[in-house]
């Protein structure tokens, strides 16, 4: 059975993504992000985008990414376990609305995945292209000095899949951003699935927003499982980072 996970692995950066809140350096005109999640499964993602916001008015701005990325997963079928690699590059323009509380934005774009699979046996190794439109909504509320919530929702037409994630995390010191460093810890958690494949996590991440250079680093980890129709769930864990800097 072909499982179509394009979609769903290549949505971790929208958890790597989510950890930063959009207030923290401001609305940024030029941006970079880079991250990788991993889990037991031997599944895994790890993206560099570049970002820029044009300003529209007081509050509202014209985001726009170009990112590269490169997923690798390994699924089981009865007589063998196929491993796909799909190095991949997408562009997102949209819209952002911005303020004191926090920000939503939409997005709307595409991407290109070049897959290769290989069942195992060294015979019937497959090339393909993959290419469709995506819809992305993310969402970031400021609920008091140290509390901030997140959302993040993507919608991939190549795959049918849907991912979502949502966060809550605590600034554990540094209220007033006059020192080097604002550490924070939060939760999170997310579903992801289209009609081959399904899954879930939850966990915890830290994150370290780095005043002077502008740099926020993140470290995620926690619970994951997944499943498809007809099989059994697989339970493990997942570990991932994050990178952000605005120019």
């Amino acid at each position: 059975m072909r499982k179509r996970m394009v979609g769903g692995m290549a949505l971790a950066a929208g958890l790597l993504l989510a950890g930063f809140p959009a207030g923290v350096f401001g609305s940024p005109p030029f941006e970079g992000i880079a991250g990788w999640e991993g889990d037991s499964f031997a599944q895994g993602y790890g993206f560099v985008a570049l970002g820029a916001s044009l300003p529209l008015g007081s509050r509202w701005s014209l985001p726009v990414r170009l990112q590269g990325s490169y997923l690798y997963y390994d699924f089981q079928e009865p007589a063998e376990t196929t491993k796909v690699r799909s190095p991949g590059a997408g562009v997102l323009a949209g819209f952002r609305l911005g303020g004191a509380r926090g920000s939503a934005t939409l997005f709307a774009g595409g991407e290109v995945r070049r897959e290769r699979r290989d069942p195992g046996s060294g015979a019937g190794v497959s090339t393909s292209t993959e290419s469709g439109g995506v819809l992305q909504a993310e969402g970031n509320l400021v609920l008091n000095p140290r509390w901030q919530g997140s959302l993040l929702a993507n919608y991939a037409t190549s795959t049918r899949y849907v991912w979502t994630h949502v966060s809550l995390r605590v600034q554990l010191a540094n209220l007033d951003w006059q020192g080097p460093v604002s550490p924070f810890l939060g939760i999170e958690g997310g579903r992801q699935g289209n009609d081959e494949s399904d899954a879930w996590q939850a966990g915890a991440f830290a994150e370290w927003s780095l005043v002077p250079s502008r740099i926020s680093l993140s470290l995620h980890g926690g619970y994951k499982e997944t499943w498809s129709p007809g099989t059994g769930h697989r339970r493990g864990a997942y570990l991932g980072f994050g990178l952000y800097h605005r120019f």
